[in-house]
């Protein structure tokens, strides 16, 4: 099995930990990113701090000998993950989802919009 540190701002879903099992993959949750993972992160963070944050995620991928890194959520702390973590030699892996919408208009003219995501596979970046 080929380990991948999931550093995403939401927990997996079935269908995605079931395309992971089922392709050879070992997840494992990134102990750093729960502390400040990404539906936490401040919004004044500067470019440096965030750096900071992917240093730490490589480095922490690294001690767990994983092949590849999991990440989604805030862009630009996104790019510094992927950055870096090319730069050492991990892989990324991408979710990719089919998003349906719904529109539903209330009775006072407003409307109300649903978004349903589905998992389709992940997709290997290097």
């Amino acid at each position: 099995m080929r380990k991948i540190l999931i550093a995403m701002s939401h927990a997996l879903t079935q269908a995605q930990i079931l395309d992971l099992t089922d392709n050879g993959y070992e997840a494992v949750v990134s102990k750093e990113f729960l502390k400040s993972g990404c539906n936490r992160l401040a919004p004044d963070l500067t470019n440096k701090e965030l750096r900071s944050i992917a240093f730490e995620l490589v480095k922490e991928a690294q001690s767990l000998d994983c092949e590849f890194i999991a990440m989604t959520g805030e862009p630009a702390l996104t790019f510094h993950i992927w950055t870096i973590a090319l730069k050492n030699s991990i892989g990324l892996l991408q979710s990719t989802t089919k998003r349906d919408t719904i529109e539903k208009v209330q009775d006072d003219g407003s409307v109300v919009k649903t978004q349903i995501f589905k998992h389709v596979q992940w997709r290997e970046i290097w």
